[in-house]
């Protein structure tokens, strides 16, 4: 069985995959993974880092996290906890993940799950398969923390130094919050991707200024990685700045005078003069005291309104422009400190600035360097904290990287954004001496192509974060030419808008924490894909202008289509076929079965209702992908040669009648679907009995089941109800006789991967024990269906109906054409003999009253009008049997005749109304307000209509009444606005033969009238219409009470009569004239009640006859416009007009 375990195959995979990126697409991707449209596996990883699934297959949250715990890691005792839910401009929802092993969190293990109408589309990440050694510390925390502090030394920690805490406790609004390194428990990837149990301390120090997150081996105390946390550089108020000019900003009132401090944005954005000092608890506010910030002066207090401008330029541009509220979306509050002397956190001078993980630091610079508070190194510093709330970039090779190239790029984007008219493609420009060019990075001695010229493979980050911003360079601007590698390239630039977009939602998005710039480049395929669609311009030129810089191949647009199914060979017809559409890139299907029939469906079920061999083909159309087909000749077989498989319909049931097989749910190797509810009937011919084996099963605990029964129905006798993971019964379950059925239901939710079982059935060794049963024992309907319940395996049978026709079928239908008690008898056979059984007076046959007919004479070439008259609805058909009616109603017309014609005709009656169950409620019960659902339990023995009930409610209200069957299933439902007081419902509910069904309402507090007590009378239980119905008693399995439901107004099916001739028979006319030559005389209406009119009539005898040639009115010198035939009774009358030397006949029919 292929259900989808991907970490079974995931073992062999990484083999071929280790070293390399691999991206699968269509049925590779399927293959590789379930209903995948798109898998990638990066380099050196043997989990997917990205799965985007089918079209119609997205799965909700539930399921989804089911599949990462089941199907992506296999890492023993894996575990996933939710951190972090995000939603986009696009409306779209990302949740992000925690990998957990043992409850301890796995580092940079974080996997998303992209959701689209609360499905998830798509999910990316990285995750780890190997189990760690051990899940217990050598170590306490205590001497982690001190070989930490060993490998992390300083002079001064910030946790020491005075009023620090306090600082941060005022910033963070947290109580507790201390500097002091608290140990974490994780488990620290390594690039084998071993996992080492580890303590994690966040350690900032003062002096020598720094910050990272160190991770020490918690068995043996040995430093395996840091992450550096620290990145350095190397009210309208109107301010002069330094670099920007004369720009509004936003301060606030404070006793008399303005700060720079304002709430607007987010939390808050403030800034404060360190006065040359290095402690934040110290700051003090820059005041102004009118709004006019035009402090330039020898302390250069002028950069601090260049901060705070440039503080909100960064905010309004991530808010306005990508809709994120700050760094962390939920308005962190950014504070920037002006003046901070550099040297007293022990960097070599002030020429620098810093974000430490919580606000922004700026030294004064030096004789060369001015201070670093222009809007790109603001944007730039600010960007590092974004980072580290979204992607979480390591701080190391070619995530560091790309944690410094993305910072220049929002850094310069913020520039562009707030002063378009001074921005440029230089980092710094503004301080007296650019450090990094994203136009032209070799320029400066930076690369410019991965692991190109100028590149550095110490991994220097911010070295070799160029590549990354010379290609948002390339997409924003175009560019053209040869890059250190041979890549000759051509890019159609897009505007820094379209880029700053992609760039965005790339790091915001997509990219873990330990990404590489393959990682970056894919990603930023999705996010452009996303934002403007699959091939698309942007999807062009983000591609190309990866390859310009080196890092993948130069785009390609594509279209794949690809299809598979579960099975393609089957025994017999019908056979369902589940298609599983692998195709990639596709927007519109066309599918042809070659059966001729076609589907537009992506995910197409098609049941093949005879056998032969069918060829697939699937047109893809992917716009301005392209177009793809893919033909699977001869791909589906059905044929009596092959092993029996089958999967259970999607829909409605199926019966199987061989004696062996294999059946699946009805989502063949795959997962079955949601709300279903579908039977399968396994009764092979000769069986005595039919075990089934299980070799897998998992159905939803407590919402999803699978119901066995012990016949060939679901009212046979319920075996057994089957949820969660264990086989049914053990494994194995058999059949008491020659049948079984399976009842597949699932709700709308998480669902499992079903079941795969074999069916076997026994033959038996000894002659058969005839028996059967018939669907009725009275009939006004004259149809019966006979059903072998014989045992020991019958492969032969002879049924004698008593009324002189016979049957050799195993089950079947029989029409008594007559009136009587017909004795039936039954032959059943195998090899080893025969037995016999009969019925005396089995089946009683009581059809209605034929119609009354009237045959018409007729002329040559003229209509007849012939009528039959009943008590019901009267159809009309060509033949004595079978056939559909051409004709309803009590007379018809024919068209023009020259020959004898008979027609057939039955009367159809509705049965009458019958009523059981309690009359009316009684002065003993109650209004039903307990939160507990109460029915009405009962049998239905023959075919029947419930058509209404009396119901007493205390309040008018909106009710669902439904019937379920024994496994609580709904038959039927309907909802009625019931008004206050006694009301009969109209439900019009029809049902089969079946036992154990239950009436009730949907809400359990219905407040409808409960009859009885708890010691009052034992109650009438059952009631019963004879043959019909039988309420048997309550779900509360008390004959004390009554629910609900009165006056039960039932109705059989109508009654037919049998079918009767009624003949047009055509004559050679003479001596009176024919309806062709009189045709200006006209009797009407016809059929006609009180009065018969007679058109271009003067004066003429008129002689009424009835059928049999009786004359009723005899009119000499008639000269009226009418005849008054109110006193005739109904039936068919000739007309002889005598008018001159002419006689005319005419027909009529009166009808009252």
């Amino acid at each position: 069985m292929r259900k989808i375990f991907l970490t079974t195959i995931l073992i062999a995979l990484a083999v071929t995959l280790f070293g390399q990126e691999k991206i699968l697409y269509g049925k590779e991707a399927s293959a590789f993974f379930d209903n995948a449209e798109m898998v990638r596996i990066a380099d050196k990883a043997s989990v997917p880092s990205y799965i985007k699934f089918q079209s119609g297959s997205e799965m909700d949250e539930a399921a989804f996290l089911a599949v990462m715990k089941k199907n992506i890691s296999k890492a023993e005792k894996s575990d996933f906890k939710i951190v972090k839910t995000e939603s986009d401009k696009l409306s779209r929802t990302h949740k992000k993940y925690q990998q957990c092993i043992n409850q301890i969190p796995v580092e940079y293990a974080f996997y998303k799950a992209h959701i689209i109408e609360n499905k998830v589309q798509s999910c990316s990440g990285v995750l780890y398969n190997k189990s760690p050694d051990t899940n217990s510390p050598v170590l306490t925390e205590q001497e982690g923390l001190s070989k930490a502090l060993t490998y992390y030394p300083a002079s001064v920690y910030m946790w020491q130094v005075a009023g620090a805490d306090a600082w941060l406790k005022e910033f963070t609004g947290n109580p507790d919050a201390s500097y002091f390194p608290k140990g974490e428990l994780v488990y620290f990837p390594q690039k084998n991707e071993k996992l080492i149990l580890a303590y994690k301390f966040n350690i900032y120090a003062q002096y020598p200024l720094k910050r990272a997150m160190i991770y020490i081996d918690a068995t043996n105390g040995e430093l395996l990685f840091q992450n550096i946390l620290l990145h350095a550089t190397d009210v309208q108020g109107t301010a002069v700045t330094k670099y920007s000019g004369t720009q509004t900003i936003t301060s606030d009132s404070y006793n008399g005078s303005f700060r720079l401090r304002e709430t607007g944005r987010g939390n808050g954005i403030q800034t404060f003069d360190m006065n040359m000092g290095d402690s934040y608890q110290n700051a003090t506010d820059f005041t102004d005291d009118d709004n006019y910030w035009n402090n330039v002066n020898t302390e250069l207090d002028e950069v601090a309104t260049d901060a705070h401008w440039a503080t909100e330029k960064t905010y309004d541009y991530y808010y306005l422009l990508h809709g994120r509220n700050s760094i962390d979306g939920n308005g962190f509050a950014l504070r920037s400190y002006i003046h901070a002397d550099l040297v007293a956190f022990g960097l070599p001078n002030n020429a620098n600035a810093f974000w430490n993980g919580e606000c922004m630091t700026y030294g004064d610079g030096n004789s060369n360097i001015s201070p670093l508070t222009t809007v790109d190194i603001c944007g730039h510093e600010i960007t590092h904290g974004l980072t580290s709330y979204t992607a979480e970039l390591v701080y190391a090779e070619e995530s560091g990287a790309m944690n410094e190239g993305f910072s220049d790029i929002f850094g310069t984007a913020i520039e562009f954004y707030a002063k378009p008219s001074m921005a440029n493609w230089t980092m710094g420009e503004d301080i007296g001496s650019w450090f990094r060019s994203m136009e032209d990075p070799s320029s400066n001695g930076y690369p410019d192509t991965y692991q190109g010229a100028n590149w550095d493979f110490d991994q220097e980050v911010h070295h070799n974060s160029t590549v990354m911003s010379h290609w948002f360079y390339i997409l924003s601007e175009g560019a053209s030419g040869t890059n250190d590698i041979g890549n000759t390239f051509n890019v159609t630039g897009q505007s820094i808008s379209v880029a700053e977009q992609i760039a965005f939602r790339t790091l915001v998005t997509y990219l873990p924490p330990s990404s590489t710039f393959a990682d970056a480049r894919f990603y930023s395929i999705i996010a452009a894909t996303d934002l403007y669609g699959a091939c698309s311009n942007e999807v062009e030129a983000v591609t190309n202008a990866w390859y310009a810089v080196g890092v993948g191949n130069a785009y390609v647009p594509y279209v794949v289509s690809s299809f598979s199914s579960d099975f393609t060979a089957f025994c017999d017809a019908p056979a369902t076929v589940n298609f599983i559409n692998e195709s990639a890139n596709g927007q519109s299907f066309l599918w042809n079965f070659g059966d001729g029939t076609t589907s537009t469906d992506i995910n197409p079920s098609h049941t093949y209702s005879s056998q032969g061999t069918f060829t697939v083909t699937l047109n893809v159309d992917g716009g301005s992908c392209g177009t793809d087909s893919h033909v699977e000749n001869q791909y589906i077989s059905i044929s009596p040669a092959n092993p029996c498989i089958v999967i259970i319909p999607q829909i409605g049931s199926t019966t199987i009648t061989q004696c062996s097989g294999t059946l699946y749910d009805s989502g063949g190797l795959s997962a079955y679907q949601n709300s279903t509810d579908v039977t399968v009937t396994i009764t092979p011919q000769g069986a005595a009995s039919v075990t089934l084996t299980f070799s897998s099963f998992d159905f939803e605990s407590g919402y999803d089941y699978l119901y066995i029964y012990d016949g060939p129905n679901t009212s046979s006798p319920l075996i057994g109800q089957y949820d969660g993971t264990s086989l049914p019964n053990g494994g194995v379950i058999t059949s008491s006789g020659g049948s079984i059925t399976l009842r597949q239901y699932s709700d709308e939710g998480v669902i499992g991967q079903g079941f795969e079982l074999d069916w076997l059935c026994s033959v038996p060794y000894a002659p058969p024990v005839a028996n059967f049963s018939s669907s009725v024992i009275s009939s006004c309907m004259g149809l019966v269906s006979f059903t072998d319940v014989s045992s020991n395996a019958p492969d032969s049978w002879h049924w004698d109906f008593g009324d002189g026709t016979t049957s050799t079928q195993n089950n079947p239908q029989h029409i008594y054409s007559n009136d009587g008690v017909y004795t039936v008898t039954l032959i059943s056979a195998n090899s080893y003999g025969s037995d016999t059984i009969i019925k005396n007076n089995n089946v009683a046959i009581d059809l209605a009253d034929a119609p009354f007919v009237t045959n018409d004479t007729i002329c040559t070439d003229e209509t007849a009008l012939l009528t039959a008259l009943g008590n019901g609805i009267v159809s009309w058909y060509e033949n004595q049997s079978g056939g559909v009616p051409f004709f309803i109603g009590s007379s018809f017309t024919t068209s023009t005749l020259s020959n004898n014609v008979t027609y057939f005709v039955r009367d159809s009656v509705d049965s009458p109304l019958s009523y059981t169950g309690a009359t009316d409620k009684t002065a003993t019960g109650n209004y039903w307000e307990n939160d507990v659902n109460r029915t009405l339990i009962f049998d239905v023995l023959s075919s029947v209509n419930l058509k209404s009930v009396k119901i007493y409610s205390n309040t008018a209200r909106t009710l669902t009444f439904q019937v379920v069957d024994n496994t609580l299933a709904v038959v039927t439902g309907t909802t009625v606005i019931v008004p206050q007081g006694e009301s009969r419902v109209t439900l019009n509910f029809s049902l089969t033969p079946g036992n154990a069904y239950q009436l009730r309402t949907l809400e359990n507090i219905n407040n409808l009238w409960r009859d009885g007590s708890t010691n009052g009378p034992i109650l009438p239980y059952p009631y019963t219409i004879e043959n019909v119905i039988r309420i048997t008693g309550n779900n509360a399995n008390n004959t004390r009470y009554y629910y609900f439901f009165y006056d039960w107004e039932v109705q059989e099916p109508v009654c037919v009569s049998p079918r009767v001739p009624v003949s047009a028979i055509v004559e050679t006319c003479s001596g009176i004239s024919s309806a062709s030559d009189s045709d200006e005389i006209e009797l009407y209406p016809n059929p006609a009640k009180n009065k018969l009119f007679i058109s271009n009539l003067k004066s003429a005898g008129i002689i009424i006859s009835d059928i049999n040639g009786k004359e009723i009115l005899n009119l000499h010198n008639f000269d009226n416009s009418y005849i008054d035939i109110s006193e005739l009774n109904e039936g068919f009358y000739f007309c002889k007009i005598i008018y001159g030397n002419t006689i005319t006949i005419k027909k009529f029919v009166i009808t009252k």
